[in-house]
């Protein structure tokens, strides 16, 4: 299980029962994530949004690597798919 709190990414291996902080680029409440998608193949493929970019760990949150937002827009919904690719949402940003 993965949450994306205001604190940043928690992972579970129990169901909930503990959960465990994983490392992050930025630092616990320096960006807003409003999207998140665990590959459902595969546990350690773990992608977020934020307002400007999507961040990807292939290893279950030890490497990140970045990557710009191709839109204006806020990143709102991801979805890893079968073939792997990636299928994003976005929404206007409100002032």
């Amino acid at each position: 299980v993965v949450a994306s709190t205001e604190y940043g990414l928690l992972t579970s291996d129990d169901k909930g029962l503990t959960w465990t902080g994983l490392s992050l680029l930025t630092a616990s409440g320096d960006v807003v994530i409003s999207a998140l998608a665990v590959d459902p193949d595969d546990g350690n493929t773990i992608m977020y949004g934020t307002d400007t970019a999507l961040y990807l760990t292939v290893d279950g949150g030890s490497t990140w690597s970045t990557e710009e937002l191709p839109s204006s827009r806020a990143a709102s919904v991801l979805r890893i798919m079968d073939d792997g690719s990636v299928w994003i949402g976005v929404q206007t940003l409100e002032d």
